[in-house]
């Protein structure tokens, strides 16, 4: 009886380290799974590594805390870059108690991090919990990847399968776990075909430097370094398989039929007339503006747009500026007015 629990015992044991062996082997990317069958086990490989830092949690400040919108982004800014080098660097420090590695670049914008390690270390990287994937740095896949089969037939949101990430990638030169890459809505033609995505996309870190675009009448704005898209949008063209930056398309949105409605939907950028900051333009804002010019209240989030744009396109002074005029006026409570009766 001793002898058949023994092996029972045993055969659990096997069947768990069998587990835990392929689990960590998912967890290396194919084109690095085929490299280290052929280098041997102390050759230094450069790898980069996707963490598990858990959840961010939200900050402890919110932008009423703040005088201006743009000591709020710098403030959040800060938060994001503080939260992902400290939970970074502690994943790190956990992993080079067993494995002996050097750290490259340890990233403050992506749970993401590069580093050198002997190719037999893989396997013992790609076992810990807090790591999610082992790729090699750099180097292009050999293994080519299935295209997704799956067809959209509704409007998509953040959860959505992305289904031109991998074009995305190879357009941008990029590897997974140096961008954000999400495909918000998918559009169809008359006859029920895909014809665009609107996409979002970045990757780098924070700048200093702010500018402006207005596309349709929402106002968009740059801090991000390194983007393939200048304002962080873009459509991905199914019908001519390219990507197109929205600062290409500013003045010519119609190109792409229903954009303007999914910017408004997926709340990409600021209305202008949105002088309370809520990403609507309602009767609110309207009677913001009427206090305002009587002297009543101020509209503490119609913030000034004054760090210029690209190209010198003319763009409002302040999202109070409804009408485009370059001032504030009773007037532009007045147009919003008679929008929002239009819509009615």
């Amino acid at each position: 009886m001793k002898r058949i629990l023994s092996i029972l015992i045993a055969l659990l044991l096997c069947g768990t380290v069998m587990i835990n062996a392929n689990a960590q082997s998912q967890k290396i990317d194919p084109a690095l799974q085929k490299i280290l069958s052929s280098v041997d086990a102390d050759e230094d490989l450069d790898l980069s590594i996707w963490l598990n830092v858990g959840q961010r949690p939200e900050p402890d400040f919110t932008s009423e805390d703040f005088e201006t919108e743009e000591e709020y982004l710098n403030a959040y800014r800060e938060y994001n870059i503080k939260f992902y080098t400290e939970k970074n660097s502690e994943i790190l420090e956990l992993i080079a108690q067993t494995v002996s590695l050097r750290v490259i670049y340890v990233s403050s914008f992506t749970p993401s991090v590069y580093v050198t390690a002997a190719a037999g270390d893989v396997e013992k990287i790609a076992a810990f919990d807090a790591v999610r994937s082992v790729s090699l740095k750099g180097a292009s896949d050999d293994v080519p990847e299935d295209e997704p089969t799956y067809s959209p037939t509704e409007p998509t949101d953040p959860d959505f399968e992305k289904l031109y990430e991998k074009k995305y990638r190879e357009w941008a030169g990029l590897r997974i776990g140096e961008y954000v890459y999400l495909e918000l809505y998918h559009h169809f033609d008359s006859d029920g075909r895909a014809d665009w995505a609107l996409v979002k996309a970045q990757h780098g870190v924070p700048t200093d430097m702010t500018a402006y675009m207005m596309i349709g009448s929402r106002i968009l704005q740059y801090y991000y370094g390194a983007e393939e898209f200048m304002f962080g949008y873009g459509i991905y063209d199914v019908k001519e398989e390219k990507f197109v930056d929205l600062y290409e398309i500013r003045n010519t949105p119609e190109r792409y039929e229903g954009l303007t409605d999914a910017l408004k939907e997926y709340k990409v950028g600021r209305p202008v007339g949105d002088v309370d900051d809520d990403n609507a333009v309602t009767i609110v804002d309207a009677t913001l503006i009427q206090r305002e010019l009587a002297s009543i209240a101020t509209c503490e989030k119609d913030y000034t747009i004054d760090s210029g744009s690209y190209d010198d396109d003319p763009l409002p002074k302040r999202y109070s500026d409804f009408d485009l005029d370059g001032e504030t006026t009773i007037i532009d409570a007045t147009k919003i007015q008679r929008t929002l009766a239009s819509l009615e």
